[in-house]
């Protein structure tokens, strides 16, 4: 599993309206919604990386 330091260099100054912890489902839609409402926001997600293959 990679780790990503989300403190690290590019993130100073960047604010958003909302975070949403995990992006499974219920996350997924809550982070949808808010977005489509015009908010900026951030989704953090514990689990490993899934690609697209």
């Amino acid at each position: 599993m990679q780790a990503f330091n989300i403190l690290g260099k590019g993130t100073s100054g960047n604010t958003y309206d909302a975070i949403v912890v995990g992006s499974g489902i219920t996350g997924g839609m809550a982070a949808k919604e808010l977005t489509q409402a015009g908010l900026k926001v951030l989704v953090l997600e514990r689990g490993r990386m899934v690609e697209h293959v």
